[in-house]
């Protein structure tokens, strides 16, 4: 009885250290389908990122620059299939930001460093359309025309902090960290876009023009009519015939996007797997658990059937002990893991740590389990032959 008990224990925690695991991967993999589904602010799934950076030698004054990209442009906007051909200095997702402080007009004067934060970048006029970021009021900028007044395009976000009860085309924005900080003059409101990461709010973004900079280092966002790899030879082509001597870096924004649920998916990789050996060891402990148990009890159940007991009642009496011996594991288990979950709460995102689609699943898995392991032990018991039991003792 003193070893029975023993085993029945390891059992227990073998059980609750799979329950564990399975709930750990049960919610990475929710926050996984969460992020997955996150709005992004932009169209990706048909769009390839070409990234290029034209050297100082052949291209020495900005003007130059400015031709050179331009004709990129052109001749990818060229090829057939194309629906639109975007530029701008840093890709939502890549990795790359660049934040800057911004104020409204009359808090100028405020110290810069307590003046608010958004994110800038570079855009073409053809960005916004190639990317499928909507324009919301106004309009965007126009091509080889720096216009008057410094334009600039801020996000939905930016627009609803600095002028909450009034339109916000036509009205000043200043920016910059210096001394003089640079005014300008919003001529469109665009959509929100998620450059930092997926699961962090949109930060409020604020776009200025190509026109008139030596930015080198550029990202053409171009629209393909469907799979992006199946236009990147022709676009690759296209670039090369501009200038063959810059390199090109081409890749799907699908695979920028996918950097960013690494984390997220990697945990559920691992453990997915240390949850599956972890569930085969439980359920291997329950089998083994049981049939010693029924092969124990072996004369009292031959001893049952003779004085009548019928078979029916034994295999679910077998398989009670199994689910007894789960259900034991199934609570201690659960309890640890949102212990744990709690204490990991930064690395779930859009589920609670008693997310109720894990936890059913959890649980059905693990009786399913235990309906399964206890099964063969409870049909043996079941064909207990009492003639034999009783001619033994």
């Amino acid at each position: 009885r003193g070893g029975l008990r023993g085993r029945r224990a390891l059992v227990t925690l073998e059980v609750a250290l799979a329950i564990i695991l399975v709930t750990g991967t049960g919610l990475m993999a929710r926050s996984l389908q969460e992020v997955l589904s996150v709005d992004l602010g932009f169209e990706g799934d048909r769009m390839l990122v070409a990234t290029l950076s034209p050297g100082t030698e052949a291209y020495p004054e900005r003007g130059d620059v400015g031709v050179f990209w331009e004709t990129a442009r052109s001749s990818v906007e060229g090829e057939a299939g194309v629906e639109g051909v975007g530029t701008v200095s840093h890709f939502p997702l890549n990795h790359e930001t660049f934040p800057i402080p911004f104020q409204a007009p009359g808090a100028e004067d405020l110290p810069v460093e307590d003046w608010p934060t958004a994110l800038t970048s570079q855009a073409g006029p053809d960005y916004f359309d190639a990317m499928g970021i909507p324009l919301l009021a106004g309009q965007a900028f126009a091509r080889g025309d720096q216009g008057e007044g410094n334009p600039v395009l801020i996000s939905r976000s930016m627009a609803d902090r600095l002028f909450p009860d009034a339109q916000a085309v036509g009205r000043t924005v200043f920016y910059g960290s210096g001394e003089d900080p640079v005014p300008g003059t919003v001529v469109g409101v665009v959509g929100d876009v998620r450059y930092e990461d997926l699961t962090s709010p949109m930060r409020p973004h604020l776009y200025r023009p190509f026109e008139g900079t030596g930015a080198r280092r550029r990202f053409l966002a171009i629209r393909t009519p469907g799979d992006p790899a199946e236009s990147a030879a022709a676009v690759r082509r296209a670039l090369q015939g501009v200038d063959p001597s810059v390199a090109v870096t081409l890749r799907p924004a699908v695979e920028i996007v996918r950097e960013s649920t690494l984390l997220w998916a990697l945990s559920s990789v691992f453990l997915g797997a240390f949850g599956l050996i972890a569930l085969l060891l439980a359920a291997l402990g329950i089998y083994g658990v049981i049939a010693f148990s029924v092969a124990q009890r072996r004369s009292e159940i031959g001893l049952r059937m003779a004085l009548g007991a019928d078979g029916g009642a034994l295999q679910r009496s077998v398989i009670a002990d199994g689910l007894r011996l789960t259900g034991l594991g199934l609570v201690t288990g659960l309890v640890l893991a949102v212990v744990l979950a709690g204490l990991a709460r930064n690395l779930l995102y859009g589920v609670s740590i008693l997310d109720p689609v894990t936890v059913t699943v959890v649980v059905a898995l693990f009786a399913g389990v235990a309906l399964a392991a206890s099964a063969l032990p409870a049909w043996r018991a079941a064909r207990v032959d009492p003639l034999r039991v009783l001619r033994d003792q």
